[in-house]
């Protein structure tokens, strides 16, 4: 009975510390925020957007708020590129649109550990800060020209809003 448990034991610590060793071995192979790739509407969106607002030197930032199931707020900001951006922030997602890259924020950064990865980083250049807002209601965009705070209600004095449709 004595063998029974101690070859019992045995398997346990090397079960316990086998699976500790994955689960260290798969949090060192993660590098920086995963690259995510758009659906049609978010791509009519990118290039509208591009379209609209000299961003190829700027810091470029993507925050979507779902504020109801039909309804999705995507604020747009565009900002020269600070030194220590990534000490300050900690974008989990980012899109590559025609050599520009889009850092996403969600709200959930907070709740997960960041691995920075500066290879993204956009080199010096003139950027001219700006906010834009696309909203997604039923799957009709319309675009919006304000200064907005992300994952805050939007500005209820007069703004330039335009209908836009997908390509």
């Amino acid at each position: 009975m004595k063998y029974i448990m101690c070859i019992f034991l045995f398997a346990c610590l090397v079960s316990c510390s086998s699976q500790n060793n994955n689960s260290e071995s798969g949090k060192a192979s993660a590098a920086g925020p995963a690259e995510l790739e758009p659906d049609s509407l978010f791509q009519s969106m990118l290039k509208i957007h591009t379209d609209m607002v000299r961003c190829a030197d700027c810091l470029n930032e993507i925050y979507i708020d779902v504020v109801e199931p039909h309804k999705t707020i995507f604020t747009f900001k565009n900002r020269p590129f600070p030194s220590n951006y990534f000490s300050l922030n900690h974008p989990l997602q980012y899109i590559r649109y025609k050599d520009i890259t889009f850092y996403i924020y969600s709200g959930i950064e907070k709740y997960f550990t960041y691995i920075p990865d500066t290879t993204h980083i956009a080199t010096a250049g003139t950027c001219t800060p700006d906010t834009w807002v696309y909203l997604d209601s039923f799957g009709v965009l319309k675009a919006i020209h304000a200064y907005a705070t992300p994952f805050m209600p939007l500005p209820q004095n007069k703004h330039e809003v335009k209908e836009v449709a997908e390509e």
